[in-house]
């Protein structure tokens, strides 16, 4: 389901288009992402719409949910093939209830979307300053909260010597910031750009571990492995279109979503930055991760960062939350395919 198309402005640079079509007959693929609505960083979701996804003999279809629980609960119950959570989300859930079928099969970023801010007006500096100081979250449920705590640790500082409040999103997170409220928070990196946009400058730091991937139910790995190998597929081509041009990314947001209400040239300059700053965290071209992939190493490094705050022991093996026997299939891909892409859509 989409979000009702925003007000169009007519513009040289940004003129509305017209939605694009799917391919027929193509196969269905139904993505759950754990946003209450579609922003511009959601691109390596959507960039390739329809063009790579076709190419991939795919018809996208995205789901917008709030939160990773409900995410998992929509794909649990078959309204959706793969849903887009937080990592520690779906570790916390998977802790919990081994027998959940569910399993991750793609590693979103690698090092992590969630970004602890200090503004640059603040005396703090670094991450032990913050003892006896006040850390923002979205909400006490977010990921956030993990790897505040764990970062925090990591730092010399017990995590029961800071306070960790919820002051929600956006506008009020801004508040909270300026009214000291509090003196750091801890975003998603697109949410954090958000407020870079607004004019906020901070000092950032983030956990050396991934913090989102995507998780598909059991029956579609038994029933329709090609359809998910594929869908990772396009969400690499996504991401590597997104790196090439965030302006090209952007115009995919407009054109699926409604044009921005905002002045069009500012609203492109702060969206691009936004996807900018989100796909840094992501695998980059060149980088010789595979794409998707956690070795074990890296699923190590993730049980030792954040494992104990969810009950997950040092040994904890990874194949019973990662299915790795997809990731040489997903990297079958020619990422050239997204690069002329992306420049193609983009004005020289």
């Amino acid at each position: 389901m989409h979000l009702p198309r925003r007000a169009l402005l007519a513009s040289a640079a940004l003129a509305p288009l017209a939605p694009p079509a799917l391919a027929a007959g193509a196969d269905k693929i139904r993505f759950a992402a754990s946003a209450p609505a579609p922003r511009p960083y959601h691109s390596y979701l959507f960039a390739g719409v329809p063009g790579l996804y076709a190419g991939l003999n795919l018809a996208p279809e995205f789901l917008w949910i709030a939160g990773s629980a409900a995410a998992m609960q929509v794909t649990l119950a078959g309204d959706a093939d793969i849903a887009n959570l937080g990592l520690a989300d779906f570790l916390a859930a998977k802790a919990k209830m081994p027998s959940l079928p569910l399993r991750m099969i793609y590693c979103q970023d690698y090092i992590s979307s969630y970004t602890l801010a200090i503004p640059t007006s603040s005396p703090i500096t670094e991450i032990a300053g913050l003892r006896g100081k006040t850390v923002g979250v979205p909400s006490l449920a977010s990921g956030a909260v993990a790897y505040t705590k764990a970062m925090l640790r990591r730092a010399g500082v017990p995590p029961e010597e800071v306070s960790i409040v919820a002051v929600g999103a956006d506008a009020p997170a801004m508040v909270a910031l300026r009214t000291n409220r509090v003196d750091a928070v801890n975003f998603y990196i697109g949410s954090l750009a958000g407020l870079e946009n607004q004019g906020m400058e901070f000092r950032s730091f983030t956990a050396p571990i991934p913090s989102g991937c995507f998780v598909a139910h059991e029956r579609l790995l038994r029933d329709r492995r090609d359809v998910a190998v594929r869908a990772c597929q396009a969400l690499a081509l996504n991401t590597v279109y997104s790196q090439t041009s965030p302006q090209a990314a952007a115009k995919a947001y407009y054109l699926q979503f409604g044009m921005p209400t905002a002045e069009p040239a500012l609203a492109l300059k702060q969206d691009m930055h936004v996807i900018e700053r989100t796909m840094a965290t992501h695998k980059q071209i060149g980088d010789p991760h595979l794409w998707g992939d956690m070795t074990e190493a890296e699923w190590r490094g993730v049980l030792a960062y954040i494992g104990a705050d969810y009950g997950l022991p040092p040994d904890a093996p990874r194949d019973t939350y990662f299915d790795s026997a997809l990731i040489p299939a997903i990297n079958k891909i020619d990422i050239s395919i997204a690069v002329k892409a992306a420049q193609g859509a983009a004005p020289g």
